[in-house]
């Protein structure tokens, strides 16, 4: 994709680094979330609640489809 092959660096990094980085992020927020208020005193309802984790859950749920996809979309 890019014209040439890639470091070894970058490589590590790409397979590495990067997902044990998003995943330290990810259970780090998960342990620290708390309940957003507004103007914090203001809890939000509900369903702003819900479409947040939607909203979330839609663009993780991009990286297993297209990895599948790419890898097995041939078939």
């Amino acid at each position: 994709m890019i014209g040439s092959e890639p470091w070894l660096p970058t490589k590590l990094c790409w397979a590495v680094v990067c997902p044990l980085a998003l995943l330290a992020i990810f259970c780090l927020s998960l342990f620290y979330w708390e309940e957003p208020m507004y103007n914090g005193t203001v809890p939000y309802p509900d369903w702003a609640h819900w479409a947040g984790w939607v909203l979330v859950g839609v663009s993780a749920v991009q990286v297993g489809t297209w990895l599948v996809l790419g890898r097995y979309g041939h078939l």
